[in-house]
């Protein structure tokens, strides 16, 4: 039958992949929550420090009404229209005999101070542990409209404790930013992976003493059908030897233990092959990288799915 070219016979062999999948899509949950892992201590301290002022603001506040107690219990008095003057006189008297008036003045004034100090510390933590939330989420198979400037405003809270003791970090977020179909946690991580690299970069030349504190600069902006981000940082640059293989999985340029050259191979699989946009890079010698990544706005078939569809439509020997 094979021989005759009238036949419509095929040879179909199939491979089920289903197994396969679910292993990959485990084990990148794996990498993103071994990122957040590697991260974990850092983050522990940003929440740590708010907590501790919280909760001295707090101490604070509570001794201080406690001293003000004999004043605060007179307030009702100045606005009861029962007492009379003469009784306002001698309370007036009582109090002034304790209390000096640029005490009382003094404390209620750090009252509020102290308040405001805390609630800013309370939003402080909560918009680390909303990150956290999100990196450690496992995600969907199906992508949701994705506001990019708080993907990255995530990445830069949860990352905050690697780059804040090397370097200062500059933002430029167009405000009406077009939202985009994405997977929020894998961007999240090609995103964190990323600021982490230039943090480290910029990092080692704090410690050979050329720079006092680097800057990174992190901006977005729409471009027609797309959403563009530029990450810049100044940390010395990419070797040129090492340009080519940056988006190799295992490469690395870091110490043995440092780095598992899997960031920046993690963050141009889930930018280019999960979301059909762009990832490319260019460097100043001796001053540093700057990434530069595109979006499209609207879904497009995935690179790694585009492979599965042409195979499935193969009239002739599927593989």
């Amino acid at each position: 039958i094979l021989n005759d070219p009238t036949s419509k016979a095929r040879l179909i062999l199939a491979t089920d992949i289903t197994a396969q999948k679910a292993l990959q899509i485990q084990l990148e949950q794996a990498l993103r929550l071994e990122s957040v892992g590697q991260l974990a201590a850092g983050v522990a301290h940003e929440i740590n420090t708010p907590m501790q002022y919280i909760g001295d603001n707090v101490r604070f506040v509570s001794k201080s009404l406690q001293k003000l107690d004999p004043v605060l219990d007179c307030l009702h008095m100045l606005v009861d229209p029962e007492v009379t003057d003469q009784q306002l006189g001698e309370v007036r008297k009582a109090i002034t005999e304790n209390f000096k008036p640029s005490k009382i003045k003094s404390s209620l004034k750090q009252i509020p101070d102290a308040l405001n100090d805390s609630i800013e510390g309370v939003i402080s933590v909560s918009n680390i542990v909303a990150a956290m939330k999100e990196f450690s989420h496992p995600g969907s198979d199906t992508k949701s409209q994705t506001c990019v400037n708080h993907t990255l405003k995530s990445t830069i809270a949860v990352a905050k404790n690697e780059w804040k003791y090397v370097a200062d970090v500059e933002t430029d977020f167009e405000d009406e930013l077009t939202k985009i179909d994405a997977f929020p946690s894998e961007l999240n991580q090609a995103f964190l992976n990323i600021v982490i690299n230039a943090s480290h970069a910029i990092g080692d030349r704090v410690k050979a003493k050329e720079l006092t504190k680097g800057l990174i600069r992190i901006s977005t902006e729409s471009a027609g059908d797309q959403v563009r981000v530029t990450i810049q940082d100044n940390g010395g640059g990419i070797p040129a030897d090492a340009r080519d293989k940056v988006f190799e999985p295992f490469f690395t340029t870091k110490a043995v233990g440092k780095g598992t050259g899997q960031g920046l191979a993690i963050a141009f699989a889930v930018i280019v092959k999960k979301h059909g946009g762009k990832l490319s890079f260019t460097v100043e010698e001796g001053v540093g990288t700057t990434f530069r990544i595109e979006l499209p706005c609207k879904s497009i078939t995935p690179i790694d799915q585009q492979v599965d569809q042409l195979d499935e439509s193969n009239t002739g020997l599927l593989v």
